[in-house]
């Protein structure tokens, strides 16, 4: 069936002008057309939605969450892989009805996101169309240790890591290139994974034609992950002129996630987050967003991403993001770019999804007022589809479900 969406204004996403009073025609799961309304030739038996006060623009894409990541201060391991894959399944429907149509989880040890993104494919769950990660690869001791990711050391130890996660199905291959703040015993500024160990694991992901990233914040462990052959940088909060020099000479995509230290801080220790996971979190607060605001204006691409999932950091938690960007210094149409065109080329499904163009995925969001004017207006979603099927929107806050999925989640632990 053709479905006809006119709206008041029409953001493709494409490096166009701004559409006004235009239209996006779908038929089935693909768009056929976008045009000006007074050009659309709508047939008889379409289905046409008004949308007179608002603006459509492409589903976004959050390039870097975690699904499986709701621990509300319990040991990971304590908590059942089953529950934890229940508890994945009804976030990510509110993610989608945030408007996050796709989805790159960048680290877990639960299996269960293999199985939720085959689910979610075959129409069995709701939620934004998954690409994994599976477990990320850390040193012994490393970064996100027995929770996002499997301890390896030496090269031949971080291959067999890496084809372990490919055999399993990996979309996308993560290293911890340095330490983080949720780690016992680590430190941000600390290099962990060498070279050697990163390349070994990257050249597994490129010879099965998957991309490589690293969690790298410090300069020396991004370079490190550059020359071992990443294809992208994830934070980055501790980068300098040389680093930005490194990505701009090796054309590698940074993915800030700014917002996360901030969801540690404000929201974190109601959830029983570590006091040290909240502490660290906030000696990074200062100075992160001039440095992002740096490596942007000097040309690094910047791709749209959350490091979303905890209960202070929902999955869908986008506008926060969207605002940290802004302050940093990209300007709104560049803050929707990061997470419509550029992620969707970032996690290499720019032929698919990331712009309003026929042909495409019929990945769409409808939003109250004018994003391109004020980045609020996407806490406004009211309608989502994706490949054309369409929900009611529904945006999500940190910690709104937290009694409900704490009582789930500590039930018979």
């Amino acid at each position: 069936m053709v479905v006809v969406f006119r709206a008041a204004r029409v953001w493709d996403a494409t490096g166009g002008p701004l559409l006004h009073d235009a239209a996006v025609v779908v038929d089935k799961d693909r768009i056929c057309q976008v045009v000006p309304w007074s050009q659309t030739d709508v047939p008889k038996e379409a289905e046409v939605h008004h949308f007179l006060e608002h603006t459509l623009l492409p589903g976004l894409i959050d390039c870097h969450a975690h699904v499986a990541g709701q621990t509300y201060g319990i040991t990971t391991a304590q908590i059942p892989e089953a529950k934890m894959a229940l508890l994945a399944a009804h976030a990510l429907g509110r993610a989608l009805r945030a408007g996050v149509t796709t989805m790159r989880d960048l680290g877990s040890t639960y299996q269960c996101v293999f199985s939720l993104k085959d689910a979610i494919a075959g129409g069995v769950v709701e939620g934004p169309r998954l690409l994994v990660a599976g477990a990320g690869i850390c040193m012994t001791g490393g970064h996100g240790c027995g929770s996002m990711a499997v301890q390896a050391d030496g090269p031949d130890a971080c291959r067999r890591a890496a084809r372990e996660q490919l055999l399993h199905g990996a979309d996308v291959i993560k290293l911890m290139a340095s330490g983080g703040a949720a780690t016992p015993r680590e430190l941000p500024h600390e290099s962990q994974l060498t070279v050697e160990e990163m390349r070994a694991a990257v050249e597994e992901a490129h010879k099965a034609g998957r991309p490589a990233t690293a969690h790298a914040l410090p300069t020396r462990a991004i370079l490190d992950a550059i020359e071992a052959g990443v294809d992208s940088i994830e934070h980055g909060a501790l980068l300098d002129a040389i680093a930005i020099d490194t990505l701009l000479k090796h054309d590698i995509t940074l993915v800030p996630t700014l917002s996360i230290s901030d969801r540690m801080v404000s929201h974190g220790a109601p959830v029983g987050l570590a006091a040290y996971t909240v502490e660290k979190a906030r000696e990074l607060l200062p100075g992160r967003a001039p440095r992002i605001g740096q490596a942007h204006r000097a040309g690094v691409r910047i791709a749209f991403g959350t490091d979303s999932g905890a209960p202070f950091h929902p999955l869908g938690d986008v506008v926060h993001e969207m605002l940290l960007l802004q302050e940093a210094g990209l300007k709104p149409e560049e803050v929707l770019v990061s997470a419509t065109r550029t992620a969707a080329a970032t996690i290499r499904r720019q032929d698919e999804v990331g712009t309003l163009e026929p042909g495409k995925l019929a990945d769409l969001l409808v939003v109250r007022g004018n994003p391109l004017e004020d980045l609020h207006a996407m806490a406004q979603p009211v309608l989502v589809a994706k490949a054309g099927r369409m929900l009611e929107g529904c945006a999500v806050e940190p910690n709104a479900y937290l009694e409900q999925v704490r009582a789930t989640i500590s039930a018979r632990i």
